[in-house]
């Protein structure tokens, strides 16, 4: 309870200062007023900070008006000044993300146990997205090879896969002797990649989108819709 009580007490301050960093409402404008945050108890006990980063977020659209979208989870811890920390449970958390959002949003920090969970699951294809140290993001897919004979295509398919990749200027790594437990990496800009994904799909599903973000910035204008939305988007 102690932690769940610190994950409060962050996520006001957090709240405030990204307003304060973006030009939003000031502080004055906020005294006196009550903010109550609201957790549905859903069978699970909740413990922990790992919720700090989802009570920032709940409070910005309080405060702004701006509703969140419904098609994404979060995790993270959450500093005074807006850093997303890194918190424990990822396999649980990632694998319960994955059956109702888009989108999950973990911490940078996690990115070693995030790959390390994905890698070993039985889903044969992933996005993860992050900021590198240039400041720009990159999206790497991660595709299984048996992926291509499931969906009912030719071994000689992923051959093609990763030289079309390339091709197309992304960053490929692959061994074509590899095992059969081991991945294909196509990396580039989210744009980039989306766009190659989409025109070699074939039969595959589009996986949910991991994104690993170090800063509330990175999170805030990737969930908060308009204003003038009062019906974010449902949970598919």
């Amino acid at each position: 309870q102690a932690l769940m009580d610190f994950s409060q007490q962050s996520a006001l301050p957090a709240a405030l200062g990204w307003l304060e960093r973006n030009g939003g409402p000031t502080v004055d404008s906020f005294r006196g007023k009550l903010i109550a945050l609201l957790v549905l108890p859903w069978h699970i006990p909740k413990d922990g900070d790992s919720a700090g980063t989802a009570f920032t977020l709940a409070i910005l659209s309080a405060l702004t008006g701006r509703p969140l979208r419904q098609d994404f989870t979060i995790t993270g811890a959450i500093s005074r000044g807006g850093k997303i920390q890194s918190v424990g449970g990822i396999a649980d958390k990632v694998t319960k993300a994955q059956q109702v959002a888009k989108t999950i949003f973990l911490p940078r920090e996690n990115e070693n146990d995030l790959l390390s969970h994905l890698l070993k699951s039985p889903d044969q294809i992933h996005f993860v997205e992050s900021r590198r140290a240039e400041g720009h993001w990159e999206r790497a897919l991660y595709v299984m090879p048996r992926a291509f004979t499931n969906a009912g295509l030719p071994a000689s398919a992923v051959d093609r896969f990763v030289r079309d990749a390339k091709g197309a200027g992304l960053a490929a790594v692959y061994d074509p002797a590899m095992k059969s437990n081991e991945w294909i990496k196509i990396a580039g800009t989210p744009e980039s990649i989306e766009s190659f994904f989409q025109s070699h799909r074939g039969v595959m599903e589009t996986p949910p989108l991991h994104v690993l973000a170090d800063r509330l910035e990175d999170v805030v204008e990737r969930v908060l819709g308009d204003a003038s939305d009062t019906r974010p988007d449902p949970l598919p």
